[in-house]
């Protein structure tokens, strides 16, 4: 029973990590599309949560992204299989549960970042 629960922890631990670490990519990208010189500290900070999103993208990916999509992943990072599975249901006449699913974070991605997914 507590190894259920370590598994739901650890799945929300990850779901937080790629959030957060998404949204602090997020914020720093600005300064980087301006040219604008980011201070060291601050650099540290940024780099440190990117390598942290990462990790967890390919965790959340492998776990989650497992769960949701019911198929063993064949991308390294989410947005990459999510990407997969919406060009499939742009190119089909029919809509399957992956296609639905990958259309649902689309959106969810692209609210955050437009244009993320295309």
């Amino acid at each position: 029973m507590m190894g259920w629960i370590w598994f739901a922890l650890s799945i929300a631990a990850i779901t937080f990590f790629v959030e957060t670490g998404f949204l602090v990519a997020m914020a720093a990208k600005p300064l980087r599309d301006f040219d604008a010189r980011i201070p060291p500290d601050l650099l540290g900070v940024v780099y440190f949560w990117l390598v942290v999103g990462v990790i967890c993208d390919v965790l959340f990916n492998w776990t989650r992204g497992t769960y949701m999509f019911r198929e063993f992943p064949k991308e390294f990072l989410f947005s990459t299989r999510v990407q997969r599975h919406y060009d499939n249901a742009a190119n089909a006449n029919w809509a399957t549960r992956r296609h639905r699913v990958a259309r649902r974070w689309a959106r969810i991605l692209n609210a955050i970042d437009p244009g993320h997914i295309r």
